[in-house]
C-alpha cells in the first residue's frame, strides 16, 4: 500500500513550517481530471481509517478540490465586479447631476450672452449644441482625470506591494462612452432651456 510515509517527527518539523501549526496540509494531484472524483473518494476512505473514524461520525477533516477552489474564486470577483459596477453606477448618477446643476447654473449666469447671440441671429440649434459641447467637455475632463487616476494608483499600488495589475483598454473606452452618454442624458436638459429663452427676456435679465 502506498497510502501512508513514516518519517521522524523532528525530520518532519526540520523540512517543512508546521513547528507551531495544529494542522497539517497534504496535496495530491491525479494524472487525469478523470481521477478526481474518485481519488476524493480513496482519500476519504483513507483519512477515516487513519483517523479512526467510526460510520456514523463527520470527516473531522476537509478535503478541497482546485474545483472548488476556482469556483470560490469565481464567485468572489463576480461579487466584487457586480459592487464596482453598482460603486460606478452611482458615481455616474451623483457625477451627471452635478453636471446639469452646473449647467444649469450657467444658463442662468449667461442669460443676457444667449440673447445677444440670438439677437445677432444665432437659432435654436446652434445655443442647444454649444451648451450640449460645454457639458461634454466638462465630462471628458473628468473621464480624462479618472483614467489617469485609474492607471496611476493601481500602478503605485503594484510598485508597493510587488502586486502586478492589467487595466483593459477595452473597459478605459466603454468607460469613456458612458461619460460621453452621461454627459448628452444630463447635459441635454440646461441645453434645451438656453435654447428656449426668448431673446427679448434674455436680453432684459440682470
Amino acid at each position: 500500500r502506498d497510502n501512508m510515509a513514516y518519517v521522524p517527527i523532528n525530520t518532519f518539523l526540520k523540512y517543512t513550517r508546521y513547528k507551531h501549526k495544529s494542522s497539517v496540509n497534504i496535496r495530491v494531484k491525479g494524472r487525469d481530471i478523470a481521477e478526481v472524483g474518485l481519488l476524493r473518494e480513496e482519500l476519504i476512505s483513507t483519512m477515516r481509517i487513519i483517523r479512526g473514524l467510526k460510520g456514523y461520525e463527520e470527516n473531522d477533516f476537509s478535503i478541497n478540490e482546485m474545483s472548488q477552489l476556482l469556483d470560490m474564486y469565481a464567485s468572489q470577483t463576480k461579487n466584487i465586479y457586480l459592487a464596482m459596477v453598482l460603486i460606478g453606477a452611482l458615481s455616474l448618477l451623483v457625477g451627471g447631476v452635478g453636471v446639469m446643476n452646473i449647467m444649469l447654473v450657467s444658463v442662468t449666469e449667461r442669460t443676457r450672452e444667449i440673447g445677444v447671440r440670438k439677437a445677432l441671429g444665432a437659432r435654436r440649434h446652434d445655443i442647444l449644441i454649444q451648451f450640449l459641447i460645454e457639458a461634454l467637455v466638462l465630462c471628458w475632463i473628468g473621464g480624462v482625470i479618472g483614467i489617469i487616476l485609474g492607471f496611476l494608483i493601481p500602478f503605485l499600488v503594484s510598485a508597493a506591494t510587488e502586486f502586478p495589475f492589467a487595466i483593459s483598454i477595452k473597459a478605459v473606452a466603454v468607460g469613456f462612452l458612458f461619460t460621453t452618454g452621461v454627459a448628452i442624458f444630463f447635459g441635454i436638459y440646461p441645453a434645451a432651456k438656453a435654447a428656449k429663452k426668448d431673446p427679448i427676456y434674455a436680453l432684459r435679465y440682470e
